[in-house]
């Protein structure tokens, strides 16, 4: 007995921008069942008319999903892309994070999320060829070249539970905490007293996991006399958007 097709599952992602016709074409050449579009509390009119095209084109024939951020830092982006990406890859999905179409500050935080929280079925979407000419109205319309591809992420290496621990309790203090010793007390849960030797020993494995991140750039430490502060990165602070609840 021939064994069932089961027809592959696609997420498109799309950070909201100007060219509303390479959505178009990506829609048509991809079939994805979800679209996530990405827009901001800061968009412009174009933006805002890019994302009412975008909708109006698919009409019915696709799950359409419209996530606003504050505003296209590299925290939010990263962010948002992240939680997308973390979700549709734990259903199976093959997901397609679109850098063709949005604001330039969004590129690379949409890639850097994708790069770390995807796996061998996340692709970025670029355009190839593009050139493009600005109409009177503010909107680009394309004169030649129509190519797009997709490339698969690069993985960067993921953060392990206890480091995720250590960037949400930071995130949740306001995205630094003023010492060590508090962040090993918030991250323990517990006080300890003075020269405690449970509290060297998790001092010393805190000083490992800090290492660990301050190389994957989440975090910063700042000296201060025999303690230091550790504050979140735009990434870290990314990061803890797509992991906290």
């Amino acid at each position: 007995m021939p064994t069932a097709i089961v027809p592959t599952k696609r997420c498109l992602i799309v950070i909201c921008g100007y060219y509303t016709e390479y959505i178009e074409r990506q829609i048509k050449s991809l079939l994805p069942n979800e679209i996530h579009m990405l827009v901001s509390h800061e968009h412009d009119e174009k933006e805002q008319a890019c994302a009412a095209h975008v909708k109006e084109f698919i009409g019915g024939t696709h799950t359409y999903h419209e996530v606003t951020i504050d505003k296209w830092s590299f925290e939010h982006v990263f962010g948002a892309v992240g939680r997308i990406v973390r979700e549709k890859k734990d259903e199976d999905c093959d997901v397609f994070v679109n850098i063709s179409n949005g604001p330039r500050e969004a590129i690379i935080p949409a890639v850097f999320a994708a790069s770390m929280v995807g796996n061998e079925r996340t692709r970025v979407i670029h355009t190839a060829k593009d050139k493009t000419m600005k109409t009177p109205d503010g909107f680009f319309k394309k004169i030649g070249g129509d190519d797009f591809g997709s490339v698969p992420v690069m993985p960067l290496r993921r953060l392990v539970k206890r480091e995720l621990e250590v960037v949400n309790a930071v995130y949740k203090s306001g995205g630094t905490v003023p010492s060590i010793r508090e962040l090993v007390e918030i991250v323990e849960n517990k006080h300890f007293p003075p020269n405690d030797n449970k509290y060297k020993a998790a001092r010393t494995e805190m000083q490992r996991t800090l290492e660990g991140l301050g190389e994957w750039g989440a975090i910063t430490k700042e000296k201060k006399g025999k303690e230091a502060s550790v504050s979140l990165t735009p990434a870290g602070r990314g990061v803890a958007r797509v992991y906290t609840g």
